[in-house]
């Protein structure tokens, strides 16, 4: 199999497991509590299948969450005023057969959607209709080294250098799931 065939086939192959199934997709709501603001966000469909089933077989989901809050102003930019980044890590562990989320043994079913219950903001004064967030999300399962590991092994363990870095960095980048939301912030019982 020649360098460009293998090339092709390896983004045909991986490309082909987020056509399946839904776009990811990202929820949020903010609530304010007396002088707290209290995040939550939710995570559906960054998980199928066939990425499951390569947690599996030994890759690593890391999903990377930010959760900024603005205040919004007039006639200017608006001002982020607290930001929160999460890293989750996804694994298997493969002695109890059991996918791990932190490290901590998880229910295939609480996988989608994935949430993050309480992000906390902190304190301020709020006015109606002055603050919103905004979440960004990605997931990452195949890294270039995982990549290139697989164009190793596909033409018989010749050198990872059967896919050039670059090649494999544009592929993985095509691979990683992302989604974003955003929502009001909003008086508890409001």
């Amino acid at each position: 199999m020649t360098k460009g065939r293998l090339i092709v086939s390896l983004v045909l192959f991986l490309s082909a497991f987020e056509a399946r199934g839904e776009r990811p997709r990202a929820r949020c709501e903010a609530i304010q509590m007396g002088r707290r603001t209290i995040g939550r966000v939710e995570l559906a469909h960054f998980l199928d299948d066939e990425l499951l089933r390569l947690i599996r077989l030994g890759l690593i989901g890391r999903f990377h969450v930010e959760v900024q809050l603005f205040r919004r102003r007039f006639a200017w930019f608006d001002d982020v005023e607290a930001s929160v980044t999460r890293e989750l890590v996804l694994s298997w562990d493969d002695a109890n057969h059991r996918y791990l989320l932190d490290d901590a043994p998880t229910d295939p079913r609480a996988l989608d959607p994935i949430r993050l219950e309480r992000v906390p903001l902190g304190r301020r004064d709020v006015g109606p209709n002055s603050h919103y967030l905004e979440v960004q999300a990605r997931l990452q399962v195949v890294t270039v080294s995982s990549l290139r590991g697989v164009a190793s092994w596909v033409t018989g363990g010749g050198s990872p250098g059967a896919v050039s870095r670059r090649v494999a960095r544009m592929v993985v980048e095509d691979l990683i799931r992302r989604a974003s939301a955003g929502c009001e912030v909003v008086a508890r019982g409001g």
